[in-house]
């Protein structure tokens, strides 16, 4: 009987140690898929970005014309980062410029 309880004493630690090899990543920001980026043309109105790409994650507070969208990505450990940033300019609620910052990690 008392090994039947060192083995499920075991499993249990064995369960909850391979629950501490969860590698996490962290996301912050707008998802900026490739496509969305091709489809985004210059003479779209504010309202078909937003619904393209979503709000953006900075507007510039002193010139709001300007949108920034950027999109990280971050394992716990650090070795794998993608950083992706957009920036779109408008003149009268139409986009006048797209820039995409950079693209990579």
């Amino acid at each position: 009987m008392l090994s039947l309880k060192v083995k499920i004493y075991g499993l249990v630690c064995c369960a909850l140690l391979g629950g501490c090899l969860y590698k996490l990543e962290v996301q912050q920001g707008n998802i900026i898929e490739a496509d969305s980026i091709e489809r985004l043309a210059v003479g779209m109105t504010t309202r078909q970005v937003i619904f393209l790409l979503g709000n953006p994650v900075l507007v510039n507070e002193q010139n709001p014309d300007v949108w920034h969208y950027v999109y990280y990505i971050d394992d716990i450990e650090g070795e794998d980062i993608l950083i992706q940033r957009l920036s779109i300019t408008f003149e009268n609620n139409i986009v006048s410029n797209i820039t995409p910052l950079s693209i990579g990690n």
